[in-house]
């Protein structure tokens, strides 16, 4: 008998491993100063060490970690100015993305609706809950662009975001259905067709949010 082979895709695998990383970044298991061995998580992955070394790779590049040595890597704080840079990064992108949405309409407007009704469904109970789901709707702001590129680099700039827990004590100060209302109104604005108006929405809401949550870090005595 003749069985087919199990295939994986390398690429989503690789993404795969990212993702667990930036998980356990997030969840404060990983933090700044850690080291990361190729071989050590290969085997707590249960992967091989290729999709390993190039989900470092990739972090590398993304500037969330650095080498090391030769078979190590180190997970790195993110400078203020680094910050600052991750915020202008998605006031340019984002609000270029609302432009753009502005002027599509139509079914790119809806997709983007149904994007918020299920972040909206979905329980932010936890820090990366709400991350997610924010994130979520706002990916879908970009992706509704149909420009791979940009979606690209949104991904970085909130990879970025995810592993430094930027913004992440925004979720504490911000109830379900604050979060739906606030998105909505954005949305709303998008949906009006006025490109110039829809940048200045975005702008204002990233603005706003990440306001909310330098506050918040500063109450907490969180480092920026």
């Amino acid at each position: 008998m003749k069985v087919a082979r199990i295939e994986r895709d390398p690429s989503a695998l690789t993404s795969e491993v990212r993702g667990k990383i930036i998980d356990a970044m997030m969840a404060g298991d990983l933090l700044p100063g850690d080291r990361l061995i190729l071989d050590k998580l290969a085997d707590q992955l249960g992967v091989s060490r290729t999709p390993v070394r190039d989900a470092l790779l990739r972090l590398v590049a993304e500037g969330i970690v650095e080498p090391a040595d030769k078979r190590g890597y180190v997970f790195r704080q993110l400078t203020d100015i680094e910050v600052e840079h991750n915020l202008e990064s998605r006031l340019a992108i984002e609000s270029y993305a609302a432009e753009m949405l502005a002027r599509k309409g139509g079914a790119a407007i809806r997709s983007v609706r149904d994007s918020l009704e299920e972040a909206h469904r979905t329980p932010k109970n936890t820090m990366r809950a709400y991350f997610d789901a924010n994130m979520q709707v706002h990916r879908a702001i970009v992706a509704a662009t149909e420009n791979p590129q940009l979606l690209s680099f949104f991904d970085t700039i909130w990879g970025q975001a995810a592993s430094n827990q930027i913004y992440g004590q925004y979720f504490q100060t911000t109830a379900d259905e604050a979060f739906f209302q606030d998105h909505l109104r954005l949305i709303d604005t998008i949906a009006l067709g006025q490109p110039d108006n829809a940048r200045a929405a975005m702008v204002e809401h990233i603005c706003s949010g990440q306001e909310l949550s330098r506050r918040v870090r500063m109450e907490l005595n969180v480092p920026t």
